[in-house]
């Protein structure tokens, strides 16, 4: 998909941490909202084919009012391709109205290391659930969201975080620098490309990290996985 990528700032420089531990999420999420991280509250939407100005309030999650003030619009029309800014976007939205894939193109792969407690611990958890997917292959956005983060950290690489109302957040990585399709503060819908999986960051077989939060809680990522 090769829509108009809105200007963004560029973002600061992402935290250095040591390369053998990742930042713990809850950790990683304080940064976010204390701007220590170059994070998106506020969103960039991209007009597609077909949109109007009722079906981009309802897809992000707010109403037409609010997007013609903050857009200074004098009418109801809008333009493929025109970049309307969304305050706040996917705040308004219920849980029961995020609509969910998963983030492959094609079939999942299979399991390499579960969500959960690992060899019986219960102190050595992991909050996400890497999935056997070749390096290069596409990645999608599980439903429509607003990219809180794009960007480099240790233990993840380059990770995406994507909050989609309801509370809930993913988490997908790594994905290749090179070849991302999203930056922080866009909006994307659900089937989108992200852009690319990276190279593997633990073990030798190339994977996608999927990671499911419920406000900011880690929970079992099976329902984007079918």
């Amino acid at each position: 998909m090769h829509l108009p990528t809105p200007r963004a700032e560029s973002p600061r420089r992402p935290l250095s941490v040591s390369p053998a531990r990742r930042i713990p999420f809850a950790i990683l999420w304080v940064l976010l909202s204390a701007g220590s991280l170059a994070a998106a509250t506020d969103g960039s939407y991209v007009v597609r084919n077909g949109d109007s100005l009722g079906r981009i309030a309802t897809r992000c999650g707010t109403s037409v009012a609010e997007i013609s003030r903050n857009n200074k619009l004098a009418g109801d029309i809008v333009h493929v391709g025109q970049v309307l800014k969304i305050s706040a976007p996917f705040q308004q939205v219920a849980p029961d109205k995020v609509s969910w894939r998963h983030p492959f193109e094609g079939r999942p792969g299979r399991v390499l290391r579960p969500f959960g407690a690992q060899n019986g611990s219960i102190v050595a958890r992991r909050t996400g659930t890497d999935i056997a997917y070749a390096t290069g292959g596409e990645v999608l956005a599980p439903a429509n969201g607003l990219v809180r983060y794009v960007g480099e950290q240790a233990g993840y690489g380059t990770l995406a975080i994507i909050d989609h109302g309801g509370g809930f957040t993913t988490v997908l990585g790594p994905l290749d620098p090179a070849a991302l399709a999203i930056e922080t503060g866009r909006i994307v819908l659900k089937g989108e490309s992200l852009g690319r999986s990276g190279a593997p960051v633990e073990g030798r077989e190339p994977y996608l990290h999927v990671e499911l939060r419920v406000h900011s809680e880690a929970v079992d990522p099976s329902r984007l996985l079918r």
